[in-house]
């Protein structure tokens, strides 16, 4: 279960502090757009996995997550 996503680096270092077993840190990926929301209809984009849904981002998704 998601308690937050995208935390600061401040809150996850409290949260590491905590030194609770139950809760876990993962880090995530995010597509980084240079120009923004430009083009943002033929760009597409992504679900919360970072899968490409719509657009460039789906018909290329494979080759993305390569870049990784």
């Amino acid at each position: 279960m998601w308690l937050k996503r995208h935390l600061t680096d401040q809150q996850a270092i409290a949260v590491e502090d905590l030194k609770q077993p139950a809760l876990n840190l993962v880090d995530e990926y995010k597509r980084f757009y240079p120009y923004g929301q430009v083009g943002g209809q033929v760009v597409g984009f992504v679900g919360v996995d970072g899968s490409g849904l719509e657009g460039v981002e789906k018909g290329f998704d494979q080759i993305l997550r390569e870049t990784r």
